[in-house]
């Protein structure tokens, strides 16, 4: 389906000018350990859902597809706080109010980090000059919304996390393409019989 070569040609088009402040991956090779998003930000393409539109399609095809994808991003920040004072037992609750509110720091940054990212993408995406998306026709793409979740703590790890929603149009063609069963496929099997002249024999 041309949605799916669009999720394609975004995934590849972001990857092009990633310039080493994110990683696109699938979603079979994200991995949701917190080092590694710490490492690097991880960015996501999902398809999420069509709609096919009757009145926009033709009969027997190009049929009216309006495509929604998700644009995941996950990022990390690393708690920073003074255990030499919140580990002292002789240290003034002065002492430990500052250290803590040190340590909660690590929310903020990772949130202003996301906008950071968010910007950068929306500006990737909405280019003039991507208005195709890399593509070899326009498929109207827009950002309807853009949604981020509260930052988790993971030990010493902040994770935060947001989503881009994409929309975009393409014309589905019906190839006609017919399949085979797979209960009808013959099975190619080679059988060594050896020696015909020796067959019957005993051995």
């Amino acid at each position: 389906m041309k949605a799916f070569e669009l999720k394609e040609s975004l995934e590849k088009l972001l990857e092009q000018h990633a310039q080493e402040r994110y990683v696109v991956i699938s979603t079979q090779r994200r991995k949701s350990d917190a080092k590694n998003i710490l490492a690097m930000p991880q960015v996501t393409v999902v398809y999420s859902k069509g709609n096919f539109d009757r009145s926009k399609s033709s009969v027997s095809s190009p049929y009216h597809h309006d495509a929604s994808f998700n644009i995941h991003i996950r990022m990390a920040a690393k708690i920073t706080a003074n255990l030499a004072v919140l580990q002292n037992p002789a240290a003034s609750a002065e002492q430990l109010s500052s250290a803590l509110a040190v340590a909660t720091n690590a929310t903020l940054d990772v949130d202003a980090k996301l906008d950071g990212l968010l910007d950068v993408l929306y500006d990737i995406i909405m280019r003039p000059e991507h208005r195709k998306l890399g593509c070899d026709y326009i498929p109207n793409r827009w950002v309807p919304e853009i949604n981020k979740w509260e930052p988790v703590q993971e030990g010493s790890i902040v994770i935060g996390a947001a989503s881009i929603t994409l929309a975009a149009h393409c014309e589905e063609e019906v190839t006609g393409e017919v399949g085979i069963p797979a209960g009808s496929r013959s099975i190619d099997t080679i059988v060594d019989l050896g020696d015909e002249s020796k067959q019957g024999a005993n051995p």
